[in-house]
């Protein structure tokens, strides 16, 4: 389950860049600012997928460590700091950059990231609740899985003009 979740975060950044097709920045393909930072500083494209996977593997190790049977999965305290950090960080994105994303993406292409990005928040607050209670090695791997594919796709849609 945790080698399927690498390879599901693997896809959403990779379809975050536009690596699919279809370019970027688009609704789909929001090509995260982070993203763009690591491109304009000589890392390749097509190696920026696999190192959110590898990075979500890493996170997280114990699902590769440990038995199938092993009971009390708990969140690492290290999830509850990276979900407050990144929602901090990217509604001081939006903020600062709203007013570039709506001049160069559009109004709705903006709305849409926006609204995209407070679901998947949402959406990891949620399962992050769930994996408490139920201290469970599939929720936490779903916890992680929803908080990395939303760091890596809608938490820093990019906002500004491509050159």
């Amino acid at each position: 389950m945790h080698i399927a979740g690498a390879i599901v975060v693997t896809a959403v950044a990779a379809q975050s860049l536009g690596l699919f097709g279809g370019g970027s920045p688009t609704i789909v393909s929001p090509l995260p600012y982070p993203f763009v930072l690591a491109v304009f500083s000589g890392v390749p494209s097509f190696l920026l997928p696999p190192l959110v996977g590898l990075a979500f593997v890493l996170w997280d190790p114990r699902p590769l460590l440990r038995t199938a049977t092993s009971a009390n999965d708990s969140l690492p305290r290290r999830t509850y700091l990276l979900v407050a950090a990144v929602a901090l960080l990217s509604g001081t994105w939006f903020s600062v950059g709203w007013t570039y994303g709506v001049t160069y993406q559009g109004y709705e292409h903006i709305v849409i990231c926006a609204a995209f990005g407070a679901v998947l928040l949402i959406a990891t607050i949620l399962q992050s609740w769930v994996t408490i209670r139920s201290r469970n090695r599939a929720h936490t791997i779903a916890t992680h899985v929803i908080l990395f594919a939303w760091a890596s796709s809608y938490a820093f849609p990019y906002l500004g003009e491509l050159c």
